[in-house]
């Protein structure tokens, strides 16, 4: 597969996971709203893209995705969303792969912020909130991909929620809705899994 292709399979798959997430939300009563840079000016983005020198730059480039409202309390949750291909997924050992500095912005400009890990795995979405990451325990390692790109690893262990953790308005109805409307592919593991019931 060609870059371009990795490229706009990998874009995809990440629309897709944005609307799960969306959608699984909207179904449970909570109010989703647009926050991220892709829905603002596009201006700004032809403006300052690839300068990164400026801390205002990279504050900018590393908005969530969402802002969540509770639809009684109004409290308010910051949501990015991160679609990871994964072959299965162990609690302890699974590592992610984000792109060099990512995580360092997520906690210099984003610390209230919750991570979204959609995968098409059990539990298929998990959650990380900012503030538990610990660097010292989390990353694991630098390396870089074919491209000339740095790539960080990521374990999470003993920190992620379920979905309905953070947001507890969340049935597993409105979630395997969201999942099936989203048209998230399950792997084929999971898919022979559920054609036995």
């Amino acid at each position: 597969m060609t870059e371009d292709l990795e490229w706009a399979e990998s874009k995809s798959k990440e629309r897709q996971s944005q609307n799960f997430v969306k959608t699984a939300l909207e179904l449970s009563g909570y109010k989703v709203m647009d926050y991220g840079i892709e829905t603002h000016n596009m201006d700004i983005v032809k403006e300052i893209r690839g300068s990164y020198k400026s801390k205002t730059n990279h504050r900018i480039f590393s908005m969530p995705d969402y802002v969540v409202v509770e639809p009684e309390t109004k409290k308010t949750e910051l949501l990015e969303v991160k679609f990871r291909t994964q072959d299965y997924f162990n609690w302890k050992k699974t590592t992610f792969l984000f792109g060099y500095r990512n995580i360092k912005d997520y906690i210099d400009y984003w610390i209230d912020a919750t991570i979204v890990i959609v995968m098409e795995v059990k539990p298929y979405c998990l959650c990380v909130r900012v503030s538990d990451i610990d660097w010292n325990n989390n990353f694991k390692e630098k390396m870089e991909m074919k491209n000339g790109s740095i790539t960080e690893v990521w374990n999470f262990s003993g920190k992620y929620k379920l979905f309905n953790d953070i947001f507890p308005l969340i049935t597993n109805k409105h979630f395997m809705k969201a999942l099936h409307l989203s048209k998230i592919k399950l792997s084929g593991k999971e898919d022979k899994e559920k054609n036995k019931k």
